[in-house]
């Protein structure tokens, strides 16, 4: 049992709820939906296992690309750092 309320000047109205009741029932339209969505689903498993294979195929590229990045970088440094031990050589035997 609930307390007594106390009066008020203002007075605020509750929401009602809404409940609908449909006039008719269309059992045909209902089997279809039904297809519909079941249809909708496996072919949105479909797309998305073909979105993973190529999700997966696209970070092996990407990989193979970064790994051939990395060791034409490694080259080029050792390249250059080679190239610069030659200079200082040359300088030294310049120089004395």
């Amino acid at each position: 049992m609930k307390p007594p309320r106390l009066p008020t000047v203002f007075k605020q109205n509750r929401p009602t709820g809404f409940q609908f009741r449909p006039r008719y029932y269309d059992e045909r339209k209902e089997r279809l939906d039904k297809l519909r969505k079941q249809y909708q689903k496996e072919a949105e498993i479909r797309q998305e296992n073909g979105y993973v294979e190529r999700k997966m195929r696209r970070e092996r590229l990407e990989g193979m690309f970064a790994n051939r990045r990395r060791s034409e970088v490694k080259h080029s440094n050792r390249t250059l750092l080679l190239i610069i031990i030659l200079l200082l050589f040359i300088s030294y035997y310049l120089i004395t």
